[in-house]
């Protein structure tokens, strides 16, 4: 019997102005998160919890996603 598919969760980041003028500005990594944090995006790590809460991904999946 096949394996059941493997769930697939993704970090995406959209280049909204705020965080094209980051970029353009020469922001750092902490300033970039967190102008995108405040304009919507969510971490990997973020979304695998919300998963792992709902019951739609198991705590060992997401485990495996981050290592």
């Amino acid at each position: 019997q096949p394996a059941p598919p493997s769930p697939v969760v993704f970090e995406v980041l959209l280049a909204s102005e705020p965080v094209r003028d980051a970029i353009r500005s020469g922001a750092g990594a902490p300033q970039l998160t967190q102008v995108a944090l405040a304009h919507g995006f969510r971490t990997l790590a973020t979304r695998l919890r919300d998963r792992v809460a709902s019951g739609t991904l198991s705590a060992l999946a997401a485990a495996r996603a981050l290592t």
